[in-house]
């Protein structure tokens, strides 16, 4: 369903983003990179909607981003890149 998500790359990457978010909290200096890691994700997810024609809907590009995020600390939790593989295709 997510192209590359089977990569080891991805779920290493995936465990270094939630690292600073944690550590942002006890450093507060770390925030401006937690912002901008986000809004890269944002910016990516609004491209790609609007790619399939559903341009101009922040709150689903929010949603999407959300639900990524969701699913990379499931991953993480599991300790494998293959739960992935049980989400159902839209």
């Amino acid at each position: 369903m997510f192209a590359g998500i089977e990569d080891e790359r991805f779920y290493h990457h995936k465990g270094v983003d939630y690292e600073l978010v944690l550590e942002a909290r006890r450093r507060p200096e770390l925030a401006p990179a937690v912002h901008a890691l986000y809004d890269r994700y944002l910016d990516a997810t609004r491209r790609e909607l609007a790619r399939i024609g559903l341009a101009d809907d922040e709150p689903l590009v929010r949603l999407v981003v959300a639900a990524l995020d969701g699913l990379g600390i499931q991953m993480l939790g599991y300790g494998r890149v293959d739960e992935a593989d049980a989400v159902p295709p839209a």
